[in-house]
């Protein structure tokens, strides 16, 4: 009887953690769409692609 109930408990705490871990990430992903700045990521590519130019024209 004692086994069931822990089993019963460690089941219902499993299902809870990966609830809230579900519910978290979810929250973060909601999150990053709505601070999602274009501008600002082109800038971060605009940035990378030069660095890449640099480095190449310095190889050469």
């Amino acid at each position: 009887m004692i086994l069931n109930i822990s089993k019963t408990k460690n089941i219902m705490l499993i299902c809870f953690i990966v609830f809230i871990v579900g519910l978290a990430s979810w929250y973060i992903v909601e999150q990053r769409k709505e601070n999602a700045i274009p501008e600002k990521a082109d800038l971060v590519y605009e940035d990378q692609i030069k660095f890449f130019v640099e480095a190449g024209s310095h190889a050469n």
